[in-house]
């Protein structure tokens, strides 16, 4: 999987890339890697510390499922009801079922009459269990590693990025079956703790690659 192309590129491939290092990014390695494909995770930081995730205490929303319709109708109403029903529907049902994986890989939630309260997690130990989980299931991290364009293929579809090694102080090329950008928005201006690797790298990219953006008023959150 892992190949020296030359005294200073590597050669990678996989079946998923996925650019970033914080939450959404090892999530999305994982529901990949758990389908027994090859996952390649490059980060700009250290996976675990990077982001605004990693940083400090976060808040969950996951609520029984008996409480769902009361939660989604607030969640519509705060947003004046401009959000996605379905959406927000899907975050609670998947956040529901991913936190009792959490724990079972050995992320400890308060407990409360003996059972856990699931209402926040504290980032650097809880991006600590995610990635010492991806370790375990054979998703290869490469840290330092900021992707710097996407790669096309003869048909315009995206087939992978071309980064640079920072610590190593090489450049490497990994072509993929499939991408997923998850290395954040535009929040390096907004001061927010852990927002500084925040620049919108991966927008760039895809704009770049052909893409169209929407919704940018809130790349910032």
């Amino acid at each position: 999987m892992l190949t020296v192309y030359s005294e200073n590129e590597l050669q990678l491939t996989a079946d998923v890339l996925v650019i970033g290092g914080g939450p959404a990014a090892a999530w999305a390695a994982w529901a990949a890697a758990s389908q027994g494909v090859k996952v390649i995770i490059v980060d700009k930081g250290f996976l675990g510390t990077s982001g605004a995730a990693a940083a400090s205490g976060n808040g969950i929303m996951a609520p029984s499922p008996e409480n769902w319709d009361k939660v989604l109708s607030e969640r519509y109403r705060s947003g004046n009801n401009l959000a996605n029903l379905r959406w927000i529907e899907r975050v609670i049902e998947k956040t529901w079922l991913s936190l009792p994986l959490v724990e079972n890989w050995g992320y400890r939630f308060p407990k409360e009459n003996g059972e856990s309260v699931r209402q926040s997690y504290y980032g650097p130990e809880y991006m600590r269990v995610l990635r010492k989980n991806l370790l375990r299931i054979g998703v290869q991290i490469f840290d330092q590693s900021p992707a710097l364009e996407l790669l096309l293929a003869d048909d315009g579809s995206v087939a992978g990025a071309r980064g640079v090694q920072r610590q190593n102080h090489r450049t490497y090329t990994v072509r993929a079956g499939a991408v997923v950008l998850a290395n954040g928005g535009c929040a390096f201006l907004s001061k927010a703790l852990g927002c500084n690797t925040n620049t919108g790298d991966g927008l760039l990219m895809a704009v770049e690659a052909g893409g169209e953006l929407s919704s940018m008023e809130a790349s910032n959150h």
